[in-house]
């Protein structure tokens, strides 16, 4: 082949695999989009008089948060694989068919309690985590319920 047809075929995958660490850092941002949300609906609803409700939206609210924390970061575990990925694209320790194959198998994962616990960007979640499991042991202990 060609060796400008090569050059070609890389910078495609570079941009494929540019599209697919766009869409992990977007769908990331969009669960803490989601998490602000709930987090204003939860804060808005929380003046009901019936205790009953609050401590069951105490609940929904903290395993929504724990779910929401665990997806985003997720994808942001992928994103920095699609990193890895991309930057070997760059050095050149993928061959032609590598390139395209995405196979996130070859790359050592980053440690997802690395991610969750000593990124910045999660420390609304553990914030909110810890607040609301505070919240509703309290009414629990409480109210006897």
């Amino acid at each position: 082949m060609d060796n400008n047809i090569l050059y070609n075929m890389d910078i495609e995958a570079l941009k494929v695999n540019q599209g697919i660490i766009n869409r992990m850092a977007d769908n990331s941002a969009k669960c803490k989009t989601i998490f602000l949300a709930i987090t204003t609906a939860m804060v808005t609803f929380a003046k009901q008089d019936d205790l009953r409700f609050n401590v069951f939206a105490i609940a929904v609210y903290l395993v929504l948060t724990i779910a929401l924390w665990y997806s985003d970061a997720k994808y942001l575990q992928l994103e920095r694989m699609f990193r890895v990925h991309h930057q070997r694209i760059v050095d050149g320790t993928y061959d032609k068919r590598q390139a395209w194959e995405f196979n996130l198998k070859k790359i050592d994962p980053p440690s997802m309690k690395g991610i969750m616990f000593k990124n910045f960007t999660m420390l609304l979640y553990m914030i909110a985590t810890s607040m609301s499991a505070c919240l509703l042991l309290y009414c629990c202990i409480t109210y006897k319920l």
